[in-house]
């Protein structure tokens, strides 16, 4: 993998999850004055629900390209710093594999439908009042899981470089 190829999707991951995480804001603000509205007026903001959980599917599933990338996704560190270097290789390859590459392949397809489904069949959220579109949230996943997609294969693409024939493990 080239190395300028890497870093600019490195790049784009940091950027994307910097604002995403801006969201965090105008979330709070809304359940803030959802609370508060409940509270005074005894009423639900329509919307208040529906935006939320966007707004959090949002910021969570474009972090996870910049959660790759850094290395502060969950791991089981506590079993693999315990093999050697020659098994840490072959479970990190195994890993990548099997547990990244094949389901990712799969959710890539799947969320690629269902958003081309979405926009086909002009699909609207039907268990609040409010009933958004769904498409515009359909196409942020598909998104994230580009980003997450493209920082695996950099990731991998590192991993085997740094393990091409030496005798040593990468750090992960």
């Amino acid at each position: 993998m080239n190395n300028k190829f890497g870093h600019i999707v490195t790049k784009v991951n940091d950027m994307v999850a910097r604002v995403a995480s801006l969201l965090i804001y105008p979330m709070m603000f809304l359940l803030f004055s959802e609370m508060v509205t409940r509270f005074v007026a005894w009423k639900s903001l329509l919307f208040a629900y529906d935006i939320t959980w966007m707004s959090f599917a949002a910021f969570v599933f474009v972090g996870g390209g910049y959660a790759l990338s850094h290395d502060v996704h969950i791991k089981a560190d506590l079993f693999y710093n315990r093999l050697g270097k020659r098994t840490k290789r072959g479970v990190t390859f195994f890993s990548y594999a099997f547990f990244f590459f094949l389901p990712m392949a799969a959710i890539l397809y799947s969320s690629f439908r269902m958003l081309i489904k979405s926009i086909i069949v002009g699909e609207y959220a039907n268990y609040t009042p409010w009933a958004p579109p769904v498409w515009p949230i359909r196409i942020v996943l598909c998104f994230g899981f580009i980003l997450l997609a493209l920082q695996g294969i950099v990731k991998f693409s590192k991993f085997l470089k740094e393990t091409g024939g030496e005798d040593t493990c990468p750090k992960s």
